[in-house]
């Protein structure tokens, strides 16, 4: 497993993702000041950018947002799924990585 800090060191690193079955996407890319570190990506837009090279791959992305179009946009472009980081994270997260799995 790689983690990354923001959008850009992600994209930077194109062949050591392209060869990945599940990427995991926040929406926010965010330091503890609440400011991108040096990138103006959030995790969709760096999801369209890696899926033009990587387009086999499982996305799952994952915010504290409960917005629903953002929500219904990830999935229509293509993310497997939408998790929300709420009560229900936890369980969502593990049920949705052993699918994926299996």
């Amino acid at each position: 497993m790689d983690t990354y800090e923001n959008g850009e060191s992600f994209l930077s690193q194109r062949k050591e993702f392209d060869d990945k079955d599940i990427i995991i996407l926040d929406y926010n890319f965010n330091n503890s000041s609440g400011t991108f570190n040096g990138s103006n990506r959030n995790g969709l837009s760096v999801k369209r950018e890696m899926m033009k090279s990587n387009s086999n791959c499982f996305v799952v992305l994952i915010s504290g947002s409960t917005f629903e179009l953002l929500k219904d946009e990830a999935i229509e472009e293509g993310a497997y799924k939408y998790i929300c980081k709420n009560d229900t994270f936890q369980e969502n997260f593990i049920n949705t990585l052993k699918k994926l799995v299996d």
